[in-house]
């Protein structure tokens, strides 16, 4: 009996250990995109593999009690929760795959809609809605409207290891994205880590209409740098942003006449002419072998 209870235990533990190992991720960055006196709009970054999705929240964190309430599920990444009375509420999301196996709780988000309630008007046309991990130092946030863009623009910031606060940040550039000018890339002084969460607080940046970003819900996010290889990120970006520097200089300083750029595209046709001889020569002395070969086995064979 005992044997077959040992042996009962082993296979529990090596199921418990696979269905571990296959679980499906939690979502990240879960944040709040607008809310009033008695409803909020949240979303969060898709999950691969994700069937469903449902949010828990609770008056109390999840650190204190687990949550006392829980949304319907969706096959959406956003949903709006109704029927709320001004007061705090902690939030976090979980995602379901096609088993409906439960992934762990996302990260948690605070609002304080009692406290905040009264800027609604004020802020709701000027947000952080997101934060992608270009590099290890390299941030992007992304805003509901365009940035102001002029020099020596206002734009500071606190960056923090949400498990160590005395890890902090500086920012030292700013740029917009020349793509979009909703997004503003941040270049940090150090490294961040890999699977590490870190929090953005947005001490003071300005819209391209003048609106401002006050203390509060709108202008706190979280990020976790993933476990991936950022250094072909930042070569790429480094890499565009040399040639596009090259680009802009020459465009600015050179000035070329008519029959320097008729002789500067023959020279570019030119180079993009293939280069076949090496192979030739190859192909030429395998015939050769070949054919010696042929010869030397015909002769012996006579």
């Amino acid at each position: 009996m005992k044997s077959v209870f040992k042996f009962m235990s082993i296979v529990v533990l090596f199921f418990t250990f696979v269905l571990q190992s296959f679980a499906i991720d939690a979502p990240n960055n879960l944040r709040i995109d607008s809310f009033d006196n008695n409803s909020v709009k949240l979303s969060w970054n898709k999950v691969n593999d994700a069937f469903m999705y449902s949010v828990y929240y609770s008056t109390k964190p999840w650190s204190e009690g687990s949550y006392s309430s829980q949304t319907d599920i969706t096959d959406m990444n956003s949903i709006e929760i109704k029927d709320l009375i001004p007061w705090t509420y902690y939030f976090s999301v979980v995602s379901f795959d096609e088993s409906w196996n439960e992934s762990s709780y996302s990260n948690e988000i605070v609002l304080n809609m009692e406290k905040n309630v009264s800027n609604i008007s004020q802020n709701s046309d000027f947000i952080l809605k997101r934060i992608d991990v270009l590099g290890l130092n390299l941030i992007e946030l992304t805003f509901s409207s365009p940035l102001e863009n002029v020099e020596n623009a206002i734009r500071e910031f606190k960056i923090v290891n949400k498990n160590d606060p005395i890890d902090s940040f500086q920012v030292i550039k700013t740029e917009i994205n020349p793509d979009d000018s909703t997004k503003l890339i941040l270049t940090l002084n150090k490294d961040t880590q890999k699977l590490k969460e870190y929090e953005v607080t947005i001490i003071a940046i300005k819209s391209a209409l003048g609106k401002n970003i006050e203390s509060g819900i709108d202008s706190i996010e979280v990020f976790i740098v993933k476990d991936i290889d950022y250094s072909n990120i930042e070569e790429v970006n480094l890499a565009k942003e040399i040639e596009l520097n090259a680009a802009a200089e020459i465009q600015e300083n050179t000035t070329w006449s008519e029959s320097e750029k008729v002789l500067l595209s023959v020279d570019e046709k030119a180079t993009q002419l293939p280069t076949t001889w090496p192979q030739a020569i190859i192909l030429i002395l395998l015939s050769i072998i070949i054919w010696f070969f042929i010869f030397i086995f015909k002769t012996k064979k006579a």
